[in-house]
C-alpha cells in the first residue's frame, strides 16, 4: 500500500470568523503561491521567538480512532496504520522502548511496551528504521532517520535525554525505507565511567541504488558515543548487514545472507565465522559469548563468541526465511523469529515462532488484535525483549504494536497512543461539530458522532484488508457520504450507513476537487466534489460552473472553485453559481464572519476579496512561507495555517497569528525551546476550528489526528 498523502486541495466546510486585519490592498500577484521565504523558525521574518511557548498554556493532544471497545475496556486507543521498521527495548530496565515507522516518524514508550508517544523534536527524516539505547547510559539514545527517497535530513541522530530532543549527527543521504536491520550496535565494553556513557557505537548503512548512483555498504565507527562518526569499512561483505558487538570484548559482528563475518580490530578487518544465508542474529549482556543466528540452513548458537558454530537439531523450525530472531536477555532459552514470506517472495502469510528450550522446538506464536481500530495485515516483524522480564516481549507487525506476556507464545495488540493514521483530511459537519469523519489513504477512514471521543472503522472501499478515501462529509450521526476509489484512478461516492457500517455504493463519479461540505441551516443538502445532494445522498445532481464547495457562511452563503483558479460563489445553496475572481496558486478558502470578508489563502499570503472593486486585497502574510489550510478562531479572530512538508519532517506545523498576521508562533514543539507535552501537529493538512469544543483540528500525515486548544 502506498504511504503517501495524495496532494489535493481540499477543506472542510465550516462556519468560521477570523480578526479584523489590516494590510495593503493589491491586485492577486501573478506568482501567488511562489513566495521564496524560510520555513524555518529561526530565519522567518515576524516569528514570535520570545516568551512562553504556547504549549505551556494548551499542550497538543492526540485523537486516535478509539472504538467503543477499547473504551469500554479503558484503552485511551491508537490506531497504527503505517509500517512498523524496527522496535527495540533500554538494556537497563525495560522502562523505555521506540518504535520506528517507515513514513511515520518513531515513537516512544516509557512504560515498557504499553503505551506510546511521537518523539520527533529535531529529528526532520520523515521516518525512522533503527534506534538503540546505549547499554549503560538510559538517556542517551541513535536512531536512523530515513524515508522512501533520499535526503540530507536523513543518518544518524542522537538524544542525550532519553528521546525528548534530537540531534543530526551523521548526515548520509540514505533511503533506509523498510529496513529492518539491527545496524546500530554499541560497544559495551567501551563504558567510560567518567564520561558516563558507552563510547564506541558502529552503523551498518543500507546498501541501496539511488537512481543512477549506487551507495555503496559502509561501517560507520563513532568513538565519542555518537556525537562523530568515520568510515572504517566499505567492503562488500557488510552490505547490509545484521551488526551487534560482543559486550566484553568489543568484537563486531556483521551477518548477511552471504554469511556472518567478525573482526577483532574495531571493524577495520572481518573473517567469515559461519558459511550460511543469514536472516537473523541475537547476541544478549547476559550470555556475553553467545551468537544466536537463524539461517536458511537451520539454527545456530556460537558460544565462543564466534569460533565456532553448533547446529541445533530442531524440531519445528521454520527454513524458507526465519527472520530476525531476537533473544531474552533475562532468558536466553527463549527466543522468538519471525518466518517471513513477505521479504522472501512477497507472500503475505507469514508466521511468529517461538522456542522456550535455545532453540531445539519450535513452536507458531498466536496473535490476538481483536484491539485494535484497523485490520491486521501481515508485515515485517521486528522483535524486543524486556531485559529483567522473560515473559515480556513487544514485537511489530499488522501496522500496529504488539505485546506479549507469556514468554512470545501469543501476541496481543499493544499500540495505545500510536495514532498513526494516514489521514488525507478531515470533515466536520457544519451544523453539528461533534460528526466528523475523517478519510484515510490506506485504511479507509473514520467517522465520530461524540467529537472524537469513540469512532467508527469505515470500510468505504469494500476490501478487507483496507481501503482508500480521499474526500467526505458525515451527514448525521448514522451516515457519512465519502469519496473513495479502488484503483486511485477513478474515484466515486459511498454512503456509509448504520453508523458508518454499512455500505451502499452509487454510480457517482468524482472527477472535480476532493472536497465535502454542507449547507448551514440545512441538514440535507450536501456536496461532494462537483456533486450536490438535496436528501442527504440519496440522489446527486452535478453542479454547473462549481467542482468544489469549500466554506459556507452563517446566511448559508457558499464558496468555492472550478476547475482552475476561479473562486466561485452561490447564494441559493449551491443550484447556481456565478464567477467572482481568479485567483492564481488559490489553496483554501474561508468565510471572515466577524469582518464580513472572503479570505482565500495562496501561498503565504491570505487575500480578502473587495467587492466594490473587484480586486483581492492582502489580509496578512505568513512569515513561515506557504501554507496548505488555514482556519480562524470565531471568538478572537485567530488565524491558523498548516506548513505542509514532504520529504522531510519540518519543526516548523501549524502556526498561528494573534495580531492579524504582524507576528506569527509555531505551535509545534521545536528541540529546547521550552515547549512542553506531546510532540503533535508535525505535518500538518487540514486545519479545522471547532467552535463547540474551541479547538483547533489537524490531519498530520501519518502521524494521525492531532488537537490543540485555542488561545482565548
Amino acid at each position: 500500500m502506498a504511504k503517501r498523502i495524495i496532494s489535493v486541495l481540499m477543506c472542510l466546510c465550516i462556519v468560521l470568523c477570523c480578526a479584523a486585519c489590516g494590510g495593503d490592498t493589491a491586485d492577486t500577484p501573478s506568482n501567488a503561491g511562489n513566495d521564496k521565504t524560510s520555513s524555518t523558525a529561526s530565519k522567518a521574518e515576524g516569528v514570535v521567538n520570545k516568551g512562553p511557548h504556547p504549549t505551556l498554556e494548551t499542550p497538543w493532544i492526540a485523537v486516535p480512532f478509539t472504538s467503543q471497545k477499547q473504551a469500554d475496556a479503558g484503552i485511551a486507543g491508537g490506531e497504527g496504520s503505517q509500517w512498523p521498521t524496527y522496535i527495540s527495548f533500554d538494556q537497563i530496565d525495560g522502562s523505555l522502548a521506540f518504535l520506528g515507522i517507515d513514513v511515520g516518524g518513531m515513537y516512544r514508550s516509557k512504560d515498557g511496551g504499553v503505551t506510546w508517544e511521537p518523539c520527533t523534536i529535531g529529528i526532520e527524516a520523515s521516518a525512522s528504521s533503527g534506534a538503540e539505547v546505549d547499554p549503560m547510559n538510559i538517556n542517551r539514545v541513535l536512531c536512523v532517520g530515513v524515508d522512501s527517497g533520499a535526503s540530507k535530513t536523513h543518518g544518524l541522530y542522537l538524544s542525550t535525554d532519553g528521546g525528548e530532543n534530537w540531534k543530526q549527527v551523521n548526515s548520509q543521504n540514505v533511503i533506509g525505507h523498510r529496513d529492518f536491520r539491527h545496524q546500530i550496535a554499541y560497544d559495551k565494553s567501551s563504558y567510560d565511567k567518567d564520561k558516563g556513557y558507552c563510547t564506541t557505537v558502529y552503523y551498518v548503512r543500507e546498501s541501496k541504488k539511488i537512481g543512477d548512483h549506487y551507495l555503496p555498504p559502509v561501517l560507520f565507527k563513532s568513538t565519542d558515543g555518537g556525537e562523530t562518526w568515520k568510515e572504517i569499512n566499505k567492503d562488500k561483505a557488510i552490505g547490509n548487514g545484521i551488526i551487534y558487538v560482543h559486550p566484553e570484548k568489543g568484537w563486531v559482528y556483521i551477518a548477511n545472507e552471504n554469511g556472518a563475518i567478525r573482526s577483532k580490530d574495531g571493524g577495520k578487518t572481518f573473517k567469515k565465522m559461519l558459511d550460511a544465508y543469514c536472516c537473523g542474529m541475537s547476541v544478549v549482556n547476559s550470555k556475553p559469548n553467545n551468537i544466536y543466528i537463524s539461517a536458511k540452513e537451520g539454527f545456530y548458537v556460537s558460544t565462543n563468541g564466534g569460533d565456532s558454530f553448533t547446529a541445533i537439531n530442531e524440531s519445528g523450525y521454520p527454513t524458507r526465511y526465519p527472520a530476525r530472531v531476537n533473544v531474552s536477555p533475562a532468558n536466553p532459552n527463549k527466543m522468538v523469529l519471525q518466518d517471513d514470506h513477505l521479504s522472501d517472495n512477497g507472500s503475505y502469510s507469514s508466521k511468529i515462532y517461538f522456542s522456550e528450550d535455545g532453540g531445539k522446538n519450535w513452536k507458531q506464536s498466536t496473535v490476538d488484535s481483536s484491539m485494535s481500530f484497523v485490520p491486521y495485515n501481515i508485515r515485517q516483524t521486528v522483535f524486543a525483549w524486556h531485559p529483567k522480564d522473560e515473559n515480556v516481549c513487544i514485537s511489530t507487525g499488522g501496522d500496529m504494536v504488539m505485546r506479549s506476556t507469556d514468554g512470545a507464545k501469543s501476541f496481543k495488540w499493544s499500540g495505545s497512543g500510536y495514532n498513526g493514521s494516514c489521514t488525507t483530511g478531515i470533515y466536520m459537519n457544519v451544523n453539528n461539530y461533534d460528526l466528523v469523519f475523517c478519510s484515510n489513504q490506506d485504511y479507509n477512514g473514520a467517522f465520530t458522532s461524540n467529537g472524537g471521543k469513540t469512532w467508527t472503522y469505515t470500510p468505504c472501499s469494500g476490501n478487507g484488508w483496507g481501503g482508500y478515501s480521499y474526500g467526505g462529509y458525515p451527514i448525521d450521526k448514522d451516515t457519512c457520504a465519502i469519496i473513495t476509489t479502488k484503483d486511485k484512478k477513478d474515484f466515486y461516492i459511498v454512503i456509509m450507513t448504520n453508523g458508518g457500517t454499512m455500505l451502499n455504493e452509487t454510480e457517482v463519479f468524482v472527477k472535480g476537487h476532493k472536497v465535502g461540505c454542507g449547507l448551514v441551516g440545512n441538514e440535507n443538502v450536501i456536496f461532494l466534489g462537483e456533486w450536490r445532494s438535496e436528501d442527504k445522498g440519496a440522489t446527486w445532481t452535478q453542479m454547473d460552473g462549481c467542482t468544489g464547495v469549500y466554506t459556507c457562511t452563517n446566511d448559508g452563503v457558499l464558496y468555492g472553485r472550478d476547475g482552475s483558479f476561479q473562486l466561485v460563489k452561490s447564494t441559493d445553496g449551491g443550484k447556481t453559481w456565478e464567477k467572482v475572481r481568479m485567483v492564481e496558486s488559490l489553496a483554501d478558502i474561508k468565510y471572515d464572519e466577524f469582518n464580513k470578508r472572503l479570505l482565500v489563502l495562496a501561498g503565504s499570503t491570505i487575500y480578502t476579496y473587495n467587492e466594490q472593486t473587484k480586486k483581492m486585497e492582502v489580509a496578512m502574510k505568513n512569515s513561515f512561507g506557504s501554507g496548505s489550510h488555514f482556519d480562524v478562531d470565531p471568538r478572537n479572530g485567530n488565524v491558523y495555517i498548516s506548513m505542509p512538508s514532504t520529504a522531510r519532517c519540518n519543526q516548523v506545523g501549524v502556526v498561528r497569528t494573534t495580531d492579524g498576521g504582524k507576528t506569527w508562533v509555531n505551535l509545534c514543539r521545536e528541540p529546547n525551546d521550552g515547549s512542553v507535552g506531546p510532540d503533535g501537529g508535525k505535518k500538518p493538512g487540514y486545519i479545522i476550528f471547532n467552535r463547540k469544543y474551541n479547538e483547533v483540528w489537524t490531519n498530520c500525515g501519518c502521524r494521525g489526528v492531532w488537537k490543540i486548544g485555542a488561545k482565548a
